[in-house]
């Protein structure tokens, strides 16, 4: 299981240089093998990313974090005047085996949010699926869509 330490949600300052705005986010990726062992670290580092905003079309961007143990790539895009987005899948019966996606009608590329090939889909005692993420931003004027592929279909 990899980690997003101290917390799931980026972390970072807005500094502006020569004209342009940057993100700067620490990252510090842990792998956990089990409630009882020591985090075992995967990935640290520094990114500055630059701010693309262009009012027709957010650009989703890819930046690359390079450290002694992995290559770690980020993708992003600026989104603006949006709003926050939080996704919850119940089970109503059985457990879910399959995979869970998100856009929004203007940035059509998904982001997996659960895909039991890879992990395995955990639940709680109220039917509530564990997701890999489960907040997003998502600009005002836009709808959050979410694809739910079964294993089955797949």
């Amino acid at each position: 299981i990899l980690i997003a330490s101290p917390s799931s949600r980026a972390i970072g300052t807005i500094a502006k240089l020569f004209g342009q705005r940057y993100f700067i986010e620490y990252i510090n990726l842990k792998i956990r093998e089990d409630e009882e062992c020591i985090d075992r670290e995967f990935s640290k580092g520094l990114v500055d990313m630059k701010i693309y905003f262009i009012e027709s079309q957010p650009k989703i961007v890819s930046e690359t974090l390079e450290s002694r143990l992995s290559t770690v790539e980020l993708r992003y895009a600026v989104v603006k005047e949006a709003v926050e987005a939080t996704v919850e899948i119940k089970a109503v019966e059985g457990c879910f085996s399959g995979e869970i996606a998100a856009c929004t009608t203007n940035i059509q590329d998904g982001v997996v949010l659960l895909d039991s090939t890879i992990t395995c889909c955990v639940m709680d005692d109220n039917g509530d699926v564990q997701l890999s993420r489960r907040v997003m931003a998502v600009q005002c004027k836009e709808k959050l869509l979410l694809t739910v592929v079964n294993q089955d279909d797949m």
